[in-house]
């Protein structure tokens, strides 16, 4: 025949071009679709993770409804954790007459609860020589510690810290003296929404005491649970 086939083993040629017509088909829809495929999360280490997950009963399919990556770690360690592009980018720096404000634009989608700004303005504000405010607002009313802050004896004349911009999504305070970073917020996960606000900034030593609203046995922060 045409095929190159004899009558006696017509069938056996039929069944090898399906299988044949088969396997390419596999291979071009595989190919069509590798692109789409779900890739696994990126394992960040874990000095580098941001907790996405502050809140209990953590697992893989909540983690990655909240657009974050999920990867095993050591217990007490995040296994849900930001990424990368988790936070805000700086569009805007303004010098101004005690300090800077910049503007923050939110770069993703992820959020934790829901209510997350679209914008936000930070104020570096040089109080004094020794004394720097940072205050960050969304440009709505919210709660605030009903707190008076009780303006410095004398303005700042030459700080002993200095402020930079190192990213587009970061700043960084440093000891003039020493070269000391005292705040370091690279790390990023930065969210601002309504009924939670989450800062991460790197320290410098493991000698902290009194930061943040957590429960500690001493006065000492133990990193290392």
């Amino acid at each position: 025949t045409d095929s190159g086939c004899t009558f006696t083993d017509q069938l056996f040629c039929q069944k090898d071009s399906i299988m044949k017509f088969v396997f390419a088909f596999a291979l071009l829809f595989v190919a069509a679709n590798c692109s789409v495929l779900p890739s696994a999360d990126e394992c960040t280490e874990v000095k580098d993770r941001v907790d996405c997950h502050p809140d209990p009963d953590a697992n893989e399919e909540n983690c990655h409804a909240r657009g974050c990556s999920w990867c095993q770690a050591n217990a007490g360690e995040p296994w849900c954790f930001t990424k990368p592009d988790h936070g805000y980018v700086m569009t805007a720096i303004q010098s101004t007459e005690k300090g800077y404000r910049v503007t923050l634009s939110r770069t993703s989608n992820a959020s934790y609860f829901g209510g997350d700004a679209d914008e936000l303005t930070a104020d570096f504000e040089m109080q004094s020589d020794e004394r720097l405010r940072i205050r960050i607002t969304n440009g709505q009313p919210r709660f605030e510690v009903p707190i008076t802050i009780n303006p410095p004896p004398k303005p700042y004349t030459d700080p002993l810290y200095s402020i930079s911009f190192p990213q587009n999504s970061a700043f960084k305070v440093t000891r003039k003296e020493t070269g000391a970073v005292l705040l370091d917020t690279s790390l990023g996960g930065l969210t601002f929404s309504d009924q939670f606000i989450q800062f991460s900034t790197r320290v410098a030593s493991k000698n902290v005491y009194g930061i943040g609203e957590n429960e500690q046995k001493t006065y000492r922060h133990q990193f290392e649970k």
